[in-house]
């Protein structure tokens, strides 16, 4: 293989196969033949191009994740988790199906680098688009916080699990927020931190009846029984409450 062969054959066609994965939704199909374009990453690692093949992929992916970058930079509030969200989700589906297809490719990494696709992509995704947008996005899920549902919880637990998921560090610029839905991201809690955290149930709770949201069935509670406990055992219950008080217990 020539070097205009790589440039005018091959990496055309893989370069068109990189940009469909990179922003087509879940499940959507492509337009390029996997089997084709696979074939032609082996032809081109086979031929001792794996090391410029690899360079040429981190600038493509790099090229749009800066565009989608910008795109966030307009953004704000509820607008933006909604943004942030997507490009999370769309990136990881971007990685199902780039990963397979540089599977020869990856081995170079692998041998010659000691890393691996994967990791790579991870770390210019995160270094180019999460974290330039990361604390505008946990200072708006923070304001969400004083009002129940102003970002819908199934959002807000996409975008801190897939945070988390990328890298775990992320967790320290708000452990109280990651606490809902990671376990074990704040230390065991103790006896005398049970009243705090029965006072803030009881406030989201007033929050949920102001804005509409019934107890249910109040009658059937058992006497005695404390009013924080109506919305224990459910999604609304924080999780830090539950998992840091069994942590401590065993």
């Amino acid at each position: 293989m020539t070097s205009a062969e790589y440039e005018q054959e091959y990496w055309p066609t893989i370069q068109n196969a990189i940009n469909i994965l990179l922003t087509q939704c879940t499940g959507q199909g492509g337009h390029a033949s996997f089997e084709y374009v696979y074939s032609c990453v082996y032809k081109c690692v086979y031929k001792n191009y794996s090391e410029r093949l690899y360079h040429d992929l981190l600038f493509e992916v790099t090229i749009h994740w800066e565009k989608v970058n910008h795109e966030l930079e307009v953004k704000a509030g509820q607008v933006l988790v909604k943004m942030f969200d997507s490009v999370l989700k769309q990136f990881e589906n971007s990685l199902r199906g780039l990963i397979p297809l540089f599977t020869y490719m990856n081995r170079y990494l692998e041998s010659r680098l000691d890393t691996d696709l994967r990791s790579e992509l991870c770390r210019a995704f995160t270094s180019v688009v999460v974290d330039n947008h990361v604390n505008r996005v946990i200072g708006a899920l923070e304001e969400a916080q004083l009002s129940a549902f102003t970002v819908p919880p199934p959002t807000m637990s996409s975008v801190i699990n897939r945070l988390y998921s990328l890298k775990k560090g992320y967790a320290t610029l708000a452990p109280h927020i990651f606490a809902k839905y990671i376990p074990n991201v704040l230390p065991p809690m103790s006896v005398s931190e049970l009243p705090h955290a029965v006072e803030e149930t009881q406030k989201l709770q007033q929050n949920l009846i102001e804005r509409g949201f019934t107890r249910g069935d109040q009658s059937k509670k058992r006497s005695g029984d404390s009013e924080v406990l109506v919305l224990g055992g459910t999604s609304l219950y924080p999780v830090a409450v539950n998992q840091r008080f069994i942590n401590k217990s065993t």
